[in-house]
This record gives structure tokens, C-alpha cells and sequence, in this order.
């Protein structure tokens, strides 16, 4: 994500001038992350100083802030994927996520995915001993 954090702040003004309906999914899910996140902060802290004033039971507190926090990560996530959708179906133009699209999914394939779409070549197939010279 450090290599594209600056690009996907750009994409995100560029999608707003052409696309309002996609800018409006992307920000709404943008705007859902930065309030679970910030929610989750806020009450991990809170919950932790009162705990430490008052009795023990407020520490359940902290998981549901944690969960918040995790959710707010997802949101985020999420709203990203807006961007990179919009670039990958021509939406958008990114220079630096269109060069570097090709190479992240060839080292997310497995190493069988990508050695089923080999095509033989003429050595293969001569190997095999299938389609020799007749």
C-alpha cells in the first residue's frame, strides 16, 4: 500500500470529476472506515482509563473497540477496491497502478494456474511424443 497510498488519494479526486455515482460508493465506504477506526481508538482508550479507576468489567469494552477497529481496516480496504476497480475497468487512467496491475497478479496466481495457461510449444508436444512428424 506505500507505493499507491499518494496515487489513490489522486484517483480518488479524479473519480469524483467523472464519476459521481462511484466517487459516492468510495466515499461512503472511505467515511465508514475513518468513523469505525476512530470510534474503536476512542473507546479502547476510554474503557482502558476507566478500568483503571473503577472496577475490572468496563475491559469488555476493548474487544468490541478492537472489532471496530478491524472493521474500520476492512471498510477501508473496501473503499480502495473502489479505486482499483475504476482504473482496471478504464474508468480511471493510473500510470503507476496500471504498470504495476499485471505484475500483482501473476504473483498472486498459484504456480499451477499459471502453468495451465502455458500453451505447448513444439518441444513439449514432440516431447509427449503426440503430433510428431508424420
Amino acid at each position: 500500500m506505500g507505493r499507491f497510498g499518494g496515487e489513490l488519494d489522486q484517483l480518488a479526486i479524479r473519480l469524483q470529476a467523472r464519476s459521481i455515482d462511484l466517487y459516492g460508493t468510495y466515499d461512503r465506504a472511505a467515511a465508514e472506515a475513518d468513523l469505525r477506526v476512530n470510534v474503536g481508538l476512542s473507546l479502547s482508550v476510554l474503557a482502558s482509563a476507566v478500568a483503571v479507576n473503577s472496577s475490572s468489567g468496563v475491559f469488555l469494552f476493548v474487544p468490541c473497540a478492537w472489532l471496530l477497529i478491524m472493521r474500520g481496516q476492512q471498510k477501508a480496504r473496501e473503499a480502495n477496491d473502489v479505486l482499483i476497480q475504476a482504473v482496471v475497468s478504464g474508468e480511471l487512467e493510473s500510470t503507476i497502478l496500471s504498470s504495476s496491475l499485471p505484475q500483482l497478479v501473476a504473483s498472486s496466481q498459484s504456480p499451477v494456474e499459471s502453468q495451465s495457461r502455458e500453451t505447448p510449444t513444439d518441444t513439449t508436444v514432440a516431447e509427449n511424443g503426440v503430433g510428431g512428424p508424420a
